[in-house]
Parts: structure tokens; C-alpha cells; sequence
């Protein structure tokens, strides 16, 4: 992102993958308000930082998931999801697929989640 702040929130997003902040804790720890944060997001990054963040988190999960044959519930507490659960319905929300259902076709070439 060419916008300063948002360049730091997205660093310390990726820093905390494991263990996410909240929105307003990030605004907190950049020393500005969460709504500011909010805006200068939307502006530079064209989301909010909360999608951004779960965005960050299920990339985190996806290549967990294609390159490691760690469980499902390892690899959510990895990515910050509080159990396979959540990380399961979220993923399916994203890419249409259960976590377990994504690794089965992962490795199959000409098949794109």
C-alpha cells in the first residue's frame, strides 16, 4: 500500500497472524483512531482492514494447508482462528470449499480453488 499507516497496519497485521488483533488495537498501537485507520483502508487498499486481516489469515491457512499435513485444527490455531470450525465455515464462505476438501484437490494439476 503507498499510504504510510496502512503500509504499517498490514505489517503488523502479518506479525500477529497467530494471534489476531482487533481493529481497534491496531488503530490503538498506530496511535490513531480506529475510524481513521478505517478510511485511509478503504482508500488505499479498497476493503476494510477486518477483510483485509481474515484475507491475510485464510492465505496463511491455504498454504498450510497445500504444503504442510498438519491437521485442520492446527493449522486454524496457526492462522488465528479460534477453532477448526471457524476456520472451516470461513473458508468455505471464501473459496467454496472445506479446508479438507481444498487439500484433497490441491495437488491436482488444472484444478483452480
Amino acid at each position: 500500500a503507498s499510504d504510510p499507516l496502512v503500509h504499517k497496519a498490514l505489517l503488523l497485521m502479518q506479525q500477529r497472524l497467530d494471534s489476531p488483533f482487533s481493529i481497534g488495537q491496531i488503530a490503538h498501537q498506530l496511535k490513531v483512531g480506529k475510524r481513521r485507520l478505517e478510511r485511509r483502508f478503504r482508500a488505499a487498499v479498497g476493503r476494510s482492514p477486518l477483510v483485509a486481516f481474515t484475507e491475510l489469515r485464510l492465505a496463511l491457512a491455504r498454504h498450510l494447508l497445500e504444503h504442510t499435513d498438519k491437521s485442520v485444527a492446527s493449522i486454524a490455531s496457526e492462522s488465528g482462528f479460534c477453532d477448526s470450525s471457524h476456520l472451516g465455515r470461513t473458508f468455505r464462505r471464501r473459496f467454496a470449499v472445506t479446508p479438507l476438501e481444498f487439500r484433497r484437490t490441491a495437488c491436482r494439476p488444472g484444478i483452480v480453488v
